[in-house]
C-alpha cells in the first residue's frame, strides 16, 4: 500500500479500511501474545510487542493526518459521488476515533 501510494500519491479508501479490519483481527491476539510472553518472565520481547502495538498505532495516525476528506459533492447527479463521499467520511470518523482513543490512553 505504501509503495502504491508513493507511486501514484493516492492510497485507496478500501485498502485502508481493510488495513483497520486486519488490525481489529490481530490486536487481541498480539496482546495475548504480550501477557504471555509477561508470565513466562520475557519482559524484553513483551516490551517489543507493546511498541509493536505503538508503532501500529502511530501508522494509523499518520494515515489519519493524511486523510484529507474533500468537501461533500453537490448536484442532482452525483449519487455515486456522494455514496463513495459517505464511505471516505465513515472511514476518516473511524480513524479519527482511533487516534483519539489511542492518544486519551498513552497521555
Amino acid at each position: 500500500m505504501v509503495d502504491e501510494a508513493q507511486s501514484d500519491g493516492d492510497v485507496d479508501a478500501k485498502e485502508i479500511l481493510d488495513l483497520m479490519k486486519n488490525f481489529e483481527l490481530m490486536r487481541p491476539q498480539l496482546k495475548k501474545v504480550e501477557i504471555a510472553l509477561k508470565q513466562l518472565g520475557k519482559t524484553d520481547l513483551a516490551k517489543k510487542v507493546d511498541e509493536l502495538d505503538d508503532s501500529l498505532f502511530i501508522f494509523f495516525q499518520e494515515i489519519n493526518e493524511c486523510f484529507i476528506l474533500s468537501p461533500r459533492p453537490k448536484g442532482l447527479f452525483k449519487s455515486k459521488k456522494k455514496e463513495r463521499w459517505k464511505f471516505h467520511r465513515a472511514i476518516k470518523e473511524n480513524l479519527r476515533q482511533w487516534v483519539d482513543s489511542y492518544n486519551s490512553v498513552k497521555q
